[in-house]
C-alpha cells in the first residue's frame, strides 16, 4: 500500500450480501450508491455474492462490476464456530485476488463475522435505528445485532450516509468523529450534494488504510489461545499478556462466544488466519505448551508454524500421558503418528506407548524430540526454587520426579510466570455481594482452593483433612470469626468432592464448604477476593507453577503454600508437608488476630516484584533476548 489520496486503480471487495434478499432496501440502496462511488474514481472492484442471491442477469452490478462468489448462506445461525469459517474464506479471498481494502456494506447482515487480516476494513451504515434497539428480539436476530455491533465498533473507519447516522455512532459507540465520513459531504448550504460522494468514500479509505498501518506498526507478538480463558490458567495466562497491551498483541482464539471476548481491546482473529496474520506481521508468536483442551489447536499451530524468533513457554516437565489423552481428545491421534515422530525410533516408541506396550513411566524421548526440533527460545516459569524441589521429588515407591525435559535443559530459559493486575474495586464489590448470596458473615474467616478439582498432584485430600482438624482445633470459631472453606473449580475428580461433603458432614459442619465453578473470568476473581486467603499445594512429582497462586497474588491475597511446592514466598503463610494441620492453625490465627493486613501486603508485594507481566512482556516480545538474564 502507499498511502496514496486517491483510490484510483486500488482493487476493494465489497461484501455483498445485502443483495441476497437478506438486507434492507435501504442498505441496499447504499451499497450501490458507495458501488458507484467507487466506480466513478478509478477503482476496482469486486462484489462478493452469496447463495439466494436476488441480482438479476441485467442487473447493473452484474454488468459493471467484478464478481466474487461465496458459498455461505447470510442467514445461518448455530454455534459460534461459523464466525471462523467465513472470516478465514473473506481473509484468503482479500489475500489471493490482491485487495487493497475490505468493505463491509451491512455490518448486521450475515455471515457472522470477525477481524480479518487481510486488508483495511471500512463498515457502511445507512440506519442509525438498529443502533438503539435490535430490528428482531430472537436469538438470531440479537445475535446479528451484536455482530454487527463488533464489526462497527472494530472497524478501521465507517462511512455513513448523512449526518444524523454519524452522530448516532458517535454518540452510541463512542466513535471520535474522525472515524466517521459522510457519503456525500455537506454543501455551503449544509445539505448532501452526491456529486460529492467520492470525496466521502475516499476518505474514508485513507483514513483506513493509515490506521491498519499503525496497528501494523504497533504489534509486538502475536499468540493464539481459547477463550474465555478461566477454564484453564495456561488460556488465562495468555489472555493476561493480551490485557496488558492490548494495543501490541495479535490474539487467535479457537472457541466462546465473541460475545464474551469482544472486551480484549485487541485485534481479535480466528484461530485459521494464524498463519496469514503470522506472514503480515512478521512479529515473535507466544505459544504455550500446556495439556488442556484450551489449547487446542494451538499445539497444531506451534507444531506447523513455528519459526526463528518465536517463544515456546513450557509449563511443566512431563507431559507424555497427558498429552497423548489431549490428542485422543481432539481426534488428532492419526496426525500425532505421522506429523510429530518423523524417525523410526521415535514413531516405535510412540507406537508402544500407544498401545502400553512400554512400562508407564518409561521414559518418552519423542515428546522432547518434535519440540527441540522447532526453530523457537524456549522459556518456563519454573524458578530454580520449583526445580530443586523436582529433583529432590520421591513418589510412594521412591521412584523420582518425571522430568522429559533434562536433555534439553540447558536451552530453558526462566521466566516468572506473569499476569495483569486484576484488583480493582468492581471485584471488591462483586466479592462482597458473594459473600452476602452465600450466607457468608464479612467477618467470618473464608479460605479457597482455587482450580482443577483433583487430588494429585494438588494434595487435595491431605489439605481438607488438615483443614478440617484446624478448624476443630478452634471450634470452627475463632475470636468471634466462623471459619469456612470454598472449593472453586471445575471438577475432574467427583468422588473427591463427594470426600469433602462427607468429611465436612461427619463433623457437623456441611454449611461451612462451599462448591462453585464461575463461567465468567471476573466473577472467578470476585469469588478469590471474597476469600481471607487461598491455600496452593503441589507434590512436585512434574514441575508446575500455579497460575491460581499468581492470580491471587495480583489480588493481594494471601497464599498459603506447603515448602515442597518450591513457592515459598513468605514464611507466614508457609506451611511444613508433615505438619499441615498445625501450619493452618498458625495461618488462621494471624489471619484472625489482626495480622491480615501484613500477610495481604506481602503477597500484593510479590505480585509486584515477580510476576507484574507489563513488566515481562519484553522478555517474550524481544525474542527471549532478556530471559536468562531473569
Amino acid at each position: 500500500m502507499t498511502g496514496s489520496s486517491s483510490i484510483n486503480g486500488r482493487r476493494v471487495l465489497l461484501n455483498g450480501a445485502v443483495f441476497s434478499g437478506h438486507g434492507t432496501r435501504r442498505s441496499s440502496s447504499f451499497a450501490r450508491e458507495i458501488l458507484a462511488s467507487l466506480r466513478d474514481q478509478g477503482a476496482f472492484v469486486a462484489v462478493l455474492l452469496f447463495d439466494g442471491c436476488g441480482l438479476g442477469g441485467d442487473d447493473d452490478i452484474i454488468r459493471d462490476f467484478a464478481l466474487r462468489y461465496a458459498p455461505f448462506d447470510p442467514e445461518a445461525t448455530g454455534q459460534p464456530e461459523r464466525y471462523h469459517g467465513f472470516t478465514h474464506f473473506l481473509t484468503r479471498m482479500l489475500e489471493v485476488g490482491s485487495f487493497d481494502y475490505y468493505i463491509d456494506s451491512d455490518p448486521f447482515c450475515g455471515p457472522l463475522r470477525l477481524e480479518t487480516p487481510g486488508a483495511p476494513t471500512i463498515v457502511a451504515l445507512c440506519d442509525d435505528a438498529v443502533l438503539r434497539s435490535p430490528a428482531s428480539r430472537d436469538a438470531a436476530g440479537l445475535e446479528r445485532r451484536y455482530n454487527g455491533l463488533m464489526r462497527l465498533d472494530r472497524a478501521d473507519a465507517i462511512v455513513c450516509s448523512g449526518e444524523d447516522v454519524k452522530l448516532a455512532v458517535c454518540r452510541y459507540l463512542g466513535k471520535a468523529p474522525a472515524e466517521v465520513f459522510i457519503l456525500g459531504a455537506p454543501s455551503a448550504a449544509g445539505a448532501p450534494e452526491q456529486v460529492d460522494a467520492p470525496a466521502g468514500v475516499s476518505a474514508a479509505a485513507n483514513h483506513a488504510e493509515q490506521r491498519w498501518q499503525d496497528w501494523r506498526r504497533s504489534i509486538r507478538f502475536q499468540t493464539f489461545s481459547s477463550l474465555p480463558g478461566e477454564g484453564c490458567g495456561v488460556a488465562d495466562f495468555t489472555v493476561a499478556y493480551v490485557r496488558s497491551a492490548p494495543a501490541q498483541a495479535a490474539l487467535h482464539f479457537s472457541s466462546g462466544d465473541p460475545a464474551q471476548v469482544a472486551a480484549l481491546e485487541c485485534k481479535l482473529f480466528s484461530h485459521l488466519d494464524f498463519e496469514a496474520a503470522g506472514d503480515l506481521l512478521r512479529v515473535p508468536r507466544l505459544f504455550n505448551f500446556a495439556v488442556s483442551p484450551a489449547l487446542i489447536p494451538g499445539l497444531d499451530l506451534l507444531r506447523t508454524t513455528a519459526r526463528a524468533g518465536d517463544i515456546l513457554v513450557v509449563h511443566e516437565r512431563w507431559y507424555s500421558d497427558g498429552f497423548m489423552g489431549l490428542l485422543r481428545f481432539a481426534g488428532k491421534s492419526a496426525d500425532v503418528g505421522i506429523g510429530y515422530f518423523r524417525s523410526d525410533e521415535e514413531a516405535t516408541e510412540f507406537t508402544q506407548r500407544s498401545l502400553s506396550l512400554s512400562p508407564a513411566n518409561a521414559p518418552y524421548p519423542p515428546m522432547v524430540g518434535w519440540l527441540s526440533r522447532l526453530p523457537v527460545t524456549i522459556v518456563s516459569p519454573l524458578s530454580p526454587n520449583i526445580l530443586e524441589q523436582v529433583s529432590a521429588y520421591r513418589g510412594p515407591g521412591g521412584e523420582p520426579a518425571r522430568n522429559e525435559f533434562s536433555s534439553i535443559e540447558d536451552r530453558i530459559a526462566f521466566v516468572p510466570m506473569g499476569i495483569d493486575d486484576r484488583a480493582d474495586p468492581a471485584t471488591l464489590r462483586a466479592a462482597r455481594r458473594h459473600r452476602a448470596e452465600r450466607g457468608i458473615a464479612g467477618h467470618a474467616l473464608l479460605i479457597g482452593h482455587f482450580g482443577l478439582v483433583l487430588d494429585h498432584p494438588k494434595m487435595l485430600r491431605r489439605i481438607l483433612a488438615g483443614f478440617v482438624d484446624a478448624a476443630s482445633a478452634f471450634g470452627w470459631s475463632i475470636e468471634g470469626r466462623p471459619i469456612h472453606f470454598k472449593l472453586c473449580g471445575k471438577i475432574v475428580e467427583p468422588d473427591l468432592v463427594d470426600h469433602a461433603s462427607a468429611l465436612f458432614d461427619r463433623h457437623g459442619r456441611a454449611d461451612r464448604l462451599h462448591l462453585s465453578n464461575p463461567a465468567v473470568d471476573r466473577e472467578f476473581d470476585a469469588e478469590m477476593t471474597a476469600c481471607d486467603a487461598m491455600i496452593c499445594c503441589r507434590v512436585q512429582s512434574r514441575g508446575q507453577q500455579s497460575h491460581a497462586m499468581v492470580r491471587a497474588l495480583s489480588l493481594g491475597l494471601p497464599v498459603i503454600v506447603n515448602r515442597a511446592s518450591g513457592w515459598v514466598y513468605d514464611p507466614a503463610t508457609t506451611i511444613e508437608d508433615d505438619d499441615i494441620e498445625g501450619g493452618l492453625r498458625r495461618v488462621l490465627s494471624d489471619l484472625a488476630s489482626g495480622r491480615s493486613s501484613r500477610l495481604r501486603e506481602t503477597a500484593r508485594a510479590e505480585f509486584e516484584r515477580a510476576h507484574r507481566v507489563d513488566s515481562l512482556l519484553s522478555m517474550f516480545t524481544d525474542g527471549g533476548g532478556h530471559a536468562g538474564a531473569v
